[in-house]
């Protein structure tokens, strides 16, 4: 595979790039977006420039890129997901960078008493931050928080990388938060609403989900005086994971989907069996539950067995 070093039109690193002859599409990796795929069409659209028009929006959009590996930006996803995207990448409270800060640490710590090393220039927009300034601040509160503590006694921010280690309290603290979450009996539903089969398949997901203990929802079903953008983000974080439908090929079903993944969540899909090959190449790799008009039973069992295949009860 050839492959030469270019510039991330995004975060502004040096990247190693794949031009697929085949697709005419452009693999970028190894920068602070991680690892994404612009089709050609969208290499070539000025709507990228019109959307993110400052360094703030690129790196904020970085962060996007960083949180959901192997995305494919295409000239449909540059006109009706970007804008909505980057307007979450905006709107993420201080909160919530610390919780994945904490989340962070506490994945990468092996045991209580470990240290792990954190590179500040690496690491910043996995937590949705502008600069590594930003997440240098964040770890001296941190530390002045008795979440985690410096392996020696000069300041956090001294060099590029930092040794640092959670302490008793910030392990338990971190523990607790993320097993309230683990223990959710909430399921989100993505699908495309505008279909004549919308009742009966998302009927026969909640009837599915009941049977195994779990109460399945779409946006919705709810009252709530929110940005529908907000409220979908907040319900994908409180469930404890999602069926996703990617009948009729729904962007914002992709989205939802990719941004669960991103957030560590199960995701199971489903597919009308008659558009299985209709599914873009980046998910094809997954395993499809596969479903047919008015064949709601089986598909009811196909899904309860897949729960209790991935989801802990």
């Amino acid at each position: 595979m050839n492959t030469e070093n270019k510039v991330c039109p995004f975060c502004g690193i040096e990247a190693q790039i794949y031009k697929n002859p085949d697709t005419l599409e452009t693999t970028y990796s190894n920068c602070l977006c991680g690892k994404f795929t612009i089709e050609r069409r969208a290499l070539d659209d000025k709507e990228f420039l019109k959307i993110l028009t400052t360094d703030e929006k690129k790196i904020l959009f970085s962060g996007f890129l960083r949180n959901n590996q192997s995305i494919t930006l295409t000239s449909e996803f540059i006109g009706k997901e970007l804008p909505q995207i980057l307007e979450y990448c905006q709107t993420i409270p201080l909160s919530e960078k610390i919780s994945k800060i904490k989340s962070y640490l506490y994945q990468k710590t092996s045991s209580i008493g470990k240290s792990l090393v954190v590179e500040y220039r690496n690491l910043y927009t996995l937590f949705y931050l502008k600069n590594y300034s930003e997440l240098i601040k964040l770890l001296t509160y941190l530390q002045e928080t008795k979440i985690l503590q410096k392996r020696d006694h000069g300041k956090i921010g001294d060099d590029s990388n930092e040794c640092v280690m959670l302490t008793v309290e910030g392990f338990s603290e971190i523990e607790s938060a993320l097993r309230n979450n683990i223990q959710s009996k909430k399921v989100f539903i993505a699908c495309d609403f505008k279909t004549d089969f919308q009742d009966d398949l998302v009927n026969t997901i909640k009837a599915a989900c009941a049977s195994c203990g779990f109460e399945a929802n779409l946006v919705s079903d709810e009252r709530h005086n929110n940005d529908i953008s907000h409220k979908i983000i907040s319900d994908i974080k409180q469930s404890k994971f999602i069926i996703a439908d990617f009948t009729d090929q729904n962007n914002g079903v992709y989205f939802e989907a990719g941004f669960a993944m991103g957030e560590s969540k199960e995701v199971i899909r489903l597919i009308k069996k008659d558009q299985l090959k209709e599914l873009h190449f980046d998910i094809r790799q997954f395993n499809h539950i596969t479903w047919e008009m008015d064949k709601w039973e089986e598909l009811k069992e196909d899904l309860i067995n897949q729960i209790k295949a991935t989801i802990k009860l």
